[in-house]
């Protein structure tokens, strides 16, 4: 009952700067007295709200929280409900059936998973060069790495459009409403130490100067070459690299 003890106040103070019912109440102990078994993963603040209107999404890919396991603090957390906050760069975790939802402590967070994907904390672990936040693995190998980051930035324009105007389709898109969550994809290779970005699988062929023409003659006749197909190219080209 100690976390339930340490967390009513800020619940309660949450919960009467909502507005909230008594359902809301319940809502609040019920989260709090399931967060008791995993209460160092759950101790985190209140995942921010955004108080206006807006196209898009601030979630990495999608507003659905999905069961992953989460890395914190040197032990492991399985079957959490995970979504990632690609505005603010965190982590979100929370109980079923809850909609409350809180941010891990990034600097803690090692790494987890989410729709069946790996997502690393390079920051936390040294990595010259990475910025705060996660990244999606594409490919770890022997002795290099392809990793993905997505960032969503609150952009203002009356004359943004859905779909390639702002990284992505919105299928509740208002041409009504003017802020929207726009789409920033990067790519970053790092390889013996380096910390590269790239943009396709030319720039991978480049990485590897001594093997140029050879890992061409691969591209051209194994990967498409499509920049939509470049994540799978580029998990050809390295698993190819790696087996050699």
């Amino acid at each position: 009952m100690q976390l339930v003890k340490r967390l009513l106040p800020v619940l309660v103070l949450t919960i009467s700067a909502l507005g909230a019912s008594a359902q809301d109440y319940a809502e609040y102990y019920k989260f709090a007295e399931e967060a008791q078994e995993k209460s160092m993963l759950f101790r985190g603040k209140q995942s921010i709200s955004y108080p206006f209107q807006y196209n898009g999404t601030f979630y990495w890919y999608s507003r659905t929280f999905t069961e992953g396991d989460v890395f914190y603090n040197g032990k492991l957390y399985r079957d959490i409900l995970v979504n990632v906050n690609a505005h603010t760069r965190d982590l979100l975790v929370k109980q079923s059936e809850s909609f409350l939802h809180v941010m891990v402590e990034r600097a803690h967070t090692d790494w987890f998973t989410m729709g069946g994907k790996m997502y690393v904390n390079l920051f936390a672990r040294g990595v010259g060069g990475a910025a705060e936040g996660y990244y999606e693995v594409i490919h770890e190998g022997h002795s290099a790495a392809l990793y993905k980051r997505i960032e969503k930035i609150i952009r203002n324009d009356a004359n943004n459009k859905n779909g390639a105007a702002i990284g992505y389709d919105d299928p509740n898109y208002n041409e009504r409403v003017y802020d929207y969550f726009a789409n920033r994809l990067q790519y970053f290779f790092l390889k013996d130490g380096s910390w590269i970005q790239v943009k396709d699988i030319s720039d991978l062929v480049k990485c590897y100067p001594a093997r140029k023409k050879e890992l061409r003659h691969f591209v051209k006749s194994a990967c498409s070459g499509k920049k939509a197909d470049f994540e799978k190219d580029a998990q050809a080209l390295l698993k190819h690299i790696d087996n050699e």
